[in-house]
């Protein structure tokens, strides 16, 4: 519920987000952009609403995946890409991540090249490690 602790600042987020996107992006493109993302979120969704059927399941997610892939729109490669892409951005760590999807890439290849381009900027100095000898006793 709306109502729960925690909801309401995540929800002012999620709203800020949305106006960044379609200020920075452009509306039609942002627009376009969200839908994906809202379509992607629910296909891979856990939930399913109480009453519906297996059938009915089943078209929901069929119809979701068109939603989100847009399969008519993409060749295979384009398919592939898009899944690669998501699936490289779960297993980044969250700061990365947030990083990379803010510059939007459109590939798994750009993706990482943007990954590396943080970590290479948020890298620590290199520590200087010294080995100790024993000392030898009086000889």
């Amino acid at each position: 519920p709306w109502t729960s602790p925690g909801v309401l600042p995540l929800l002012l987020l999620s709203v800020s987000h949305c106006i960044d996107h379609l200020t920075t992006n452009g509306v039609r493109s942002g627009i376009r952009s969200l839908y994906g993302e809202t379509y992607r979120l629910r296909f891979r969704s856990l939930t399913v609403p109480t009453g519906e059927s297996v059938r009915e399941t089943y078209n929901r997610i069929k119809g979701l995946y068109k939603r989100w892939m847009r399969p008519e729109m993409k060749n295979k490669e384009q398919l592939g890409e898009t899944i690669i892409l998501e699936q490289y951005l779960r297993v980044l760590r969250p700061d990365v991540r947030v990083w990379v999807k803010e510059n939007q890439p459109l590939t798994g290849e750009g993706a990482a090249r943007l990954a590396e381009r943080y970590m290479a900027a948020h890298r620590e100095p290199p520590r200087t490690t010294y080995q100790i000898y024993p000392t030898l006793g009086p000889s």
